[in-house]
Protein backbone atom coordinates (compact mmCIF):
# COMPACT_ATOMS: atom_id res chain seq x y z
CA UNK A 1 0.00 0.00 0.00
CA UNK A 2 0.71 3.56 -0.84
CA UNK A 3 -0.44 6.54 0.12
CA UNK A 4 1.27 9.67 -1.08
CA UNK A 5 -1.36 12.26 -0.25
CA UNK A 6 0.11 14.80 2.01
CA UNK A 7 3.59 14.21 2.01
CA UNK A 8 2.87 11.11 3.67
CA UNK A 9 3.38 7.84 2.19
CA UNK A 10 3.47 4.63 3.93
CA UNK A 11 4.69 1.51 2.32
CA UNK A 12 4.24 -2.35 3.47
CA UNK A 13 7.09 -4.48 2.32
CA UNK A 14 6.00 -7.51 4.21
CA UNK A 15 4.34 -8.47 7.67
CA UNK A 16 7.49 -7.34 9.74
CA UNK A 17 9.01 -4.26 7.20
CA UNK A 18 6.53 -0.94 7.52
CA UNK A 19 8.28 2.12 6.23
CA UNK A 20 6.75 5.52 6.62
CA UNK A 21 7.81 8.69 5.24
CA UNK A 22 7.21 11.32 7.55
CA UNK A 23 8.17 15.15 6.63
CA UNK A 24 10.38 16.99 8.98
CA UNK A 25 11.35 20.70 7.12
CA UNK A 26 13.55 19.78 4.42
CA UNK A 27 14.36 16.27 5.39
CA UNK A 28 12.13 13.55 5.17
CA UNK A 29 12.96 10.17 7.72
CA UNK A 30 11.26 6.10 6.90
CA UNK A 31 10.94 4.91 10.06
CA UNK A 32 10.57 0.97 10.33
CA UNK A 33 8.13 0.57 12.92
CA UNK A 34 8.38 -2.61 15.38
CA UNK A 35 6.47 -5.38 14.63
CA UNK A 36 5.79 -8.57 15.97
CA UNK A 37 4.44 -11.49 13.69
CA UNK A 38 4.38 -15.30 15.05
CA UNK A 39 6.75 -14.68 17.93
CA UNK A 40 9.59 -12.87 15.96
CA UNK A 41 10.48 -9.36 16.44
CA UNK A 42 11.03 -7.30 13.69
CA UNK A 43 14.34 -4.78 14.01
CA UNK A 44 13.49 -0.85 14.50
CA UNK A 45 15.65 1.54 12.88
CA UNK A 46 15.77 5.16 11.19
CA UNK A 47 16.63 5.31 7.58
CA UNK A 48 17.23 9.46 6.87
CA UNK A 49 17.48 10.64 3.97
CA UNK A 50 17.49 14.54 2.32
CA UNK A 51 15.29 15.41 -0.66
CA UNK A 52 17.67 15.46 -3.82
CA UNK A 53 17.88 19.25 -5.61
CA UNK A 54 19.28 20.58 -8.44
CA UNK A 55 22.04 23.08 -8.38
CA UNK A 56 21.95 26.52 -7.80
CA UNK A 57 24.41 29.16 -7.72
CA UNK A 58 25.48 30.74 -4.33
CA UNK A 59 28.73 32.91 -5.95
CA UNK A 60 27.85 33.51 -9.51
CA UNK A 61 31.11 35.08 -11.31
CA UNK A 62 30.92 38.89 -12.60
CA UNK A 63 30.55 38.74 -16.55
CA UNK A 64 33.42 40.41 -16.72
CA UNK A 65 36.89 40.20 -15.35
CA UNK A 66 39.78 42.23 -15.80
CA UNK A 67 43.42 42.52 -14.14
CA UNK A 68 46.97 43.02 -14.25
CA UNK A 69 49.79 40.80 -15.34
CA UNK A 70 51.48 41.30 -12.56
CA UNK A 71 48.50 40.71 -10.00
CA UNK A 72 46.89 37.82 -11.52
CA UNK A 73 42.92 37.53 -10.21
CA UNK A 74 40.67 34.65 -8.96
CA UNK A 75 37.15 33.85 -9.68
CA UNK A 76 34.72 32.25 -7.66
CA UNK A 77 31.57 30.25 -8.49
CA UNK A 78 29.85 28.23 -6.05
CA UNK A 79 26.67 26.09 -5.81
CA UNK A 80 24.26 24.35 -3.38
CA UNK A 81 22.17 20.99 -4.39
CA UNK A 82 21.85 17.73 -3.21
CA UNK A 83 23.84 15.99 -3.81
CA UNK A 84 26.50 18.54 -3.78
CA UNK A 85 27.42 19.87 -7.14
CA UNK A 86 30.38 19.62 -8.54
CA UNK A 87 31.94 22.97 -10.27
CA UNK A 88 33.93 22.97 -13.23
CA UNK A 89 35.28 25.72 -15.87
CA UNK A 90 34.93 25.67 -19.58
CA UNK A 91 35.58 27.67 -21.99
CA UNK A 92 33.28 29.15 -24.38
CA UNK A 93 33.10 26.61 -27.20
CA UNK A 94 32.71 23.96 -23.89
CA UNK A 95 35.43 22.24 -24.02
CA UNK A 96 36.63 21.61 -20.28
CA UNK A 97 39.05 24.16 -18.52
CA UNK A 98 42.55 22.17 -18.32
CA UNK A 99 45.46 23.37 -15.56
CA UNK A 100 48.33 25.42 -17.27
CA UNK A 101 51.06 25.50 -14.33
CA UNK A 102 51.95 28.97 -14.08
CA UNK A 103 49.39 30.52 -15.79
CA UNK A 104 45.83 29.40 -14.33
CA UNK A 105 44.32 27.06 -12.35
CA UNK A 106 40.78 25.35 -11.61
CA UNK A 107 40.77 24.43 -7.84
CA UNK A 108 38.35 21.91 -6.03
CA UNK A 109 37.06 25.03 -4.26
CA UNK A 110 35.23 26.18 -7.59
CA UNK A 111 37.83 29.14 -7.58
CA UNK A 112 39.69 29.91 -11.26
CA UNK A 113 43.12 31.35 -9.99
CA UNK A 114 44.92 33.19 -13.05
CA UNK A 115 48.36 33.47 -11.88
CA UNK A 116 50.79 36.39 -11.78
CA UNK A 117 52.38 36.36 -15.17
CA UNK A 118 55.43 38.43 -17.10
CA UNK A 119 54.60 40.19 -20.30
CA UNK A 120 56.35 37.52 -22.44
CA UNK A 121 54.50 34.81 -21.15
CA UNK A 122 50.69 36.57 -22.34
CA UNK A 123 48.64 33.93 -24.18
CA UNK A 124 45.25 35.23 -25.63
CA UNK A 125 43.77 32.18 -25.03
CA UNK A 126 44.09 32.06 -21.50
CA UNK A 127 44.09 36.22 -20.71
CA UNK A 128 41.52 37.37 -23.00
CA UNK A 129 39.23 34.67 -23.44
CA UNK A 130 35.41 33.41 -22.25
CA UNK A 131 34.74 31.15 -19.71
CA UNK A 132 31.46 29.56 -17.87
CA UNK A 133 30.94 28.24 -14.26
CA UNK A 134 29.41 24.88 -14.68
CA UNK A 135 27.67 23.15 -11.61
CA UNK A 136 26.84 19.67 -11.91
CA UNK A 137 24.82 16.79 -9.94
CA UNK A 138 22.88 13.96 -10.70
CA UNK A 139 19.70 15.84 -10.47
CA UNK A 140 20.82 18.88 -13.08
CA UNK A 141 23.55 20.89 -14.62
CA UNK A 142 23.23 24.43 -14.59
CA UNK A 143 25.93 26.97 -16.37
CA UNK A 144 26.96 30.72 -15.45
CA UNK A 145 27.07 33.62 -17.78
CA UNK A 146 29.61 34.23 -20.21
CA UNK A 147 32.80 35.46 -17.77
CA UNK A 148 34.98 37.49 -20.30
CA UNK A 149 38.51 37.55 -18.69
CA UNK A 150 41.19 40.00 -19.59
CA UNK A 151 44.23 40.84 -18.26
CA UNK A 152 46.75 43.46 -19.23
CA UNK A 153 50.05 44.75 -18.63
CA UNK A 154 50.52 46.99 -16.06
CA UNK A 155 51.33 50.54 -16.80
CA UNK A 156 52.69 51.84 -13.42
Amino acid sequence: MVNVGGFHPVISLSACLWLELKRLGKFAQYVNRQRIKAGIHCLMGVLSFSEHRAPTFTIEPPNKVIFLNSSGESVHCAALGNPRPSITWVLADGTAVQDLPGLRLALANGTLLFLPFMAENYRQDIHASTYRCVASNLVGKISSRDIRIRAGECTC
